[in-house]
């Protein structure tokens, strides 16, 4: 039998593909766009909402991160034991958001923007509650700093 270098290589793109295929099915995904925590429903402004509830340190600091969407009608809530001063930040986060932050009675004390990847925090704001939204939620469904919203009764008592 004869060995032919050539058709050694016309193999070579073939093999190459196979051989990176293969690796791709071991890879661990980088991205998430999966509800990771447990959910409250909420009626904000003109619309209902799927709000992801964060009530742990550790919950609190990973927020949206590495999520590639947020769909239209879904968002996060933070919720606090009390009011405190908290500031929020993007980073590693891949879309804008709106930031809306609660007082102890759920009135809307501030909205504030952050651009997707944003390392810069919000200003400071006394809150108990920040409820983070798409870009332009806020104003889509009507609602402004000093309206009252009211909470699921699982998001007061998580």
């Amino acid at each position: 039998m004869a060995f032919s270098k050539f058709s050694d290589v016309k193999k070579l793109p073939s093999i190459l593909t196979l051989f990176l295929l293969l690796a791709g099915c071991n890879s661990v995904p980088t991205r998430d766009t999966t509800v990771q925590l447990p959910t409250t429903t909420m009626h904000i402004g003109d619309e209902t909402f799927i709000l992801e509830k964060a009530t742990t340190p550790a919950q609190q600091e990973k927020g949206l991160m590495f999520r590639d969407t947020l769909p239209p009608d879904h968002g996060m809530i933070f919720i606090s034991p009390k009011a405190f001063s908290q500031t929020y930040w993007n980073a590693n986060v891949r879309f804008g958001l709106d930031n809306v932050f609660l007082d102890d009675n759920a009135n809307i004390v501030s909205i504030q923007h952050m651009n997707a990847y944003d390392e810069t925090s919000t200003q400071p704001v006394m809150a108990k509650y920040v409820i983070e939204l798409n870009t332009g939620t806020p104003t889509k469904v009507g609602i402004k700093v000093g309206d009252h919203l009211t909470l699921p009764p699982d998001a007061v008592n998580p």
